[in-house]
């Protein structure tokens, strides 16, 4: 298709280039696609560089050769102005800043579609007669959608590359529209299993917006000089949303949940994957924390507390439903029991005193079977007026209604923890603060141990000496016989249930755990060795590990308490 010469007036509405027809057959808007007989009617929408955008991608498919060589970049947060990308047919290019929708669009108030079409287009090629330079700092206002400069990573060029159409030869100008870290992140960006290299700079990125590639390649600048990345930390939550960590010199941290990639992925259809390092990584950083002290931004704080209220209700409900199943058990039992009980004992003294008529006396047995039913009907009035803990406009429901709700809420629960699964350094922060409850526990069943063991031993001491006082006292035994087999008996169930559950044995091992554990704790909150790491992540793991290193040990000393003596040996 031959080039239209550049116009400066709007085109007549009449009748329009075949190209332009062609384009709108292939341009969808409002949800459907257009065609040749939309050409005369008005443009319903606003000056907005996306819809150039979409004109480019339609003249694409429609095979023009009008805009193959045109690159639009619409700066979301300000839609009324872009970045214009032209490749010459030598492989150089020129490129345009903040360009202004207005300069390119029909000048009458009510453009038809055919006039968006053919006027816009026709003046991109305008573009193509001028030379411009592209300052750097200036493209990363217009990206981040503020008037203020930001810093580059060290080693980008304050001013991009430009081609030269007259010069051949190669200059330094030569090197391509992307920084150098750019180019050194594709080299050492794998997905997939296979490294992209820089040569895909200017290839179409293939998939969807997803946080994992934004994961990948901050993980990739570990390498290069984009030293000033390394303080993000990009963890993905689902394709859509991620969990944002930016690290301070002080080793705070300052947390954003649940952010959207759409906010921080190129605006245009198919970026490539030099845009894609550039816009992703450059949008990341230009978060600017809300502070320095490790304090949560106050968005990312509510939402958190509001998971973790959500959370916490649903524990809530699941323990109300597990006490609502105890007490309709009890409820029941009380209706059912009485119930059956009263039948049985009517049935059997009407059936036993037929049976017996004119042979034996059943008055006194029937008269105390009668005493019986009142206390089974009040048993039965208690359970039918029990509270069950229902509301008072709810139906009631049997257990097996209240046990298929109480698995719903619990499947619910589960998969909501799932799509908020927390970074493992909040999760081993956590397993910190249960320590402490942990050797409570542990020390609690240390003193029921020994209270039971002292209990029994404090038996035997005592049946032991009765016994030998016993036996001086009655001689003959008579007839202090009874007492002596009494306590003979005592002293051999205590013997025998002291050596069988090992009281003592259980509160030692469970009082050692509990003080290892303790003295773990004791040197990760003074940093000593062996945590004395620089990291303080590496030290919470390598606490974790110990601890559950420590309580894997106590469950097998428990095993072997359990075994029988000949099979002790082969427990731990």
């Amino acid at each position: 298709m031959p080039t239209p010469e550049p116009n400066t007036d709007d085109p007549p509405a009449a009748s329009y280039e075949p190209w332009v027809y062609d384009i709108l057959s292939h341009l969808t808007y409002g949800g459907r696609t257009l065609g040749p007989d939309d050409a005369g009617n008005p443009y319903p929408g606003e000056k907005d560089w996306g819809l150039v955008d979409d004109l480019i991608d339609a003249a694409t498919r429609a095979k023009t050769a009008l805009v193959d060589f045109w690159f639009v970049y619409p700066f979301h947060k300000k839609g009324k102005r872009a970045l214009v990308r032209y490749t010459h047919r030598d492989g150089t290019e020129s490129l345009w800043t903040s360009e202004d929708i207005a300069d390119h669009w029909p000048t009458s108030e009510a453009p038809t579609w055919g006039d968006v079409v053919s006027y816009t287009l026709t003046s991109l090629t305008d573009l193509a007669l001028h030379q411009e330079t592209l300052n750097r700092a200036t493209v990363r206002r217009m990206e981040l959608g503020g008037e203020e400069d930001h810093d580059l990573p060290e080693g980008t060029p304050s001013t991009m590359p430009v081609n030269n159409r007259d010069n051949d030869e190669p200059t330094e100008q030569n090197a391509g529209p992307y920084a150098p870290w750019v180019l050194d992140v594709l080299d050492r960006l794998l997905l997939e299993g296979r490294r992209v290299g820089r040569e895909v700079a200017d290839e179409p990125y293939p998939n969807q917006a997803n946080w994992q590639f934004v994961a990948v390649a901050n993980e990739a600048t570990a390498a290069t000089d984009a030293d000033s990345l390394l303080a993000w930390t990009v963890t993905p939550v689902d394709r859509r949303t991620a969990t944002l960590r930016y690290l301070h010199d002080d080793e705070s941290e300052s947390v954003w949940t649940s952010v959207d990639i759409a906010d921080h992925w190129p605006t245009s259809e198919a970026p490539t994957w030099g845009e894609l390092i550039t816009h992703t990584l450059s949008s990341v950083r230009a978060i600017k924390p809300a502070t320095a002290d490790g304090h949560i931004p106050p968005p990312a704080q509510k939402a958190r507390e509001e998971r973790i209220e959500e959370m916490q209700r649903k524990r809530r409900v699941a323990a109300h439903l597990h006490s609502r199943i105890r007490l309709v058990r009890i409820a029941r039992a009380l209706v059912v029991g009485p119930a059956i009980t009263g039948f049985a004992i009517f049935t059997a003294a009407a059936g036993v005193t037929a049976f017996t008529w004119n042979r034996f006396d059943m008055a006194p047995y029937n008269t105390a079977a009668l005493l019986m039913l009142p206390l089974l009907l009040i048993l039965f009035l208690a359970g039918r007026r029990m509270d069950t803990g229902k509301k008072e406009d709810e139906k009631d429901k049997s257990v097996a209604e209240l046990r298929l709700e109480l698995d719903l809420l619990e499947e619910r629960r589960i998969l909501e923890a799932a799509y908020s699964t927390r970074p493992a350094y909040e999760r081993q922060y956590s397993y910190r603060e249960t320590i402490p409850h942990e050797i409570e526990r542990l020390r609690r069943e240390t003193r029921r141990y020994r209270r039971v063991h002292n209990f029994f031993q404090w038996s035997l001491f005592v049946a032991s000496v009765t016994m030998s006082v016993s036996a001086a006292v009655y001689d003959p035994p008579q007839p202090g016989k009874g007492i002596l087999i009494g306590l003979g008996a005592f002293v051999s169930f205590t013997t025998a249930v002291t050596g069988y559950f090992k009281f003592r044995e259980r509160a030692f091992n469970l009082q050692q755990t509990a003080d290892a554990i303790e003295q773990q704790v004791t040197a990760y909150d003074l940093a000593i060795s062996p945590y004395n790491h620089r990291e303080a992540q590496a030290n919470l793991e390598r606490l974790a590990e110990t601890v559950e290193a420590l309580r894997v040990e106590q469950r097998k000393r428990e095993q072997q308490l359990e075994q029988p003596h000949q099979g002790q040996n082969d427990v731990i």
